[in-house]
């Protein structure tokens, strides 16, 4: 019995430059695919922070409105990158301070929060705050 034997010298050595080559492809496709996402992530992040730090703005001014009037019932302002609602509701000395604010440059984000505060003369105090 004759066998013949194919040469096959260099078999290996392809296959195995085949699957390396493979696996540094999806690498190459996966790095800059990762780095847009975290990209991503971090300005929805910052967007998110700037539109809550806008809602603290505006919590601040409606204790001064609602510390100097007692009849201050809400309203608007307007920000270079956005704006926010102030509505103020409740009767009597305990009122509910509900504030949204957004951003006006898109990624558009809006951020919510609740106060409920006891007015006291000319004093305020904070009883709850909730983002919502």
């Amino acid at each position: 019995m004759n066998k013949k034997y194919i040469n096959q010298d260099g078999f290996v050595a392809f296959t195995s430059l085949l699957v390396i080559s493979t696996i540094v492809f999806f690498i190459a496709i996966s790095v800059p695919i990762l780095g847009i996402t975290e990209a991503n992530n971090s300005l929805s992040y910052a967007r998110s922070s700037a539109a809550f730090r806008m809602a603290e703005s505006c919590n601040d001014e409606a204790l001064f409105r609602l510390r100097d009037d007692a009849n201050y019932s809400g309203g608007s302002l307007t920000f270079n990158s956005g704006n926010c609602t102030i509505s103020v509701s409740g009767a009597g000395s305990n009122k509910t301070i509900d504030v949204v604010a957004s951003l006006s440059e898109p990624p558009n984000f809006v951020r919510r929060t609740q106060m409920t505060v006891k007015r006291t003369g000319n004093s305020i105090n904070i009883l709850t705050w909730q983002e919502i």
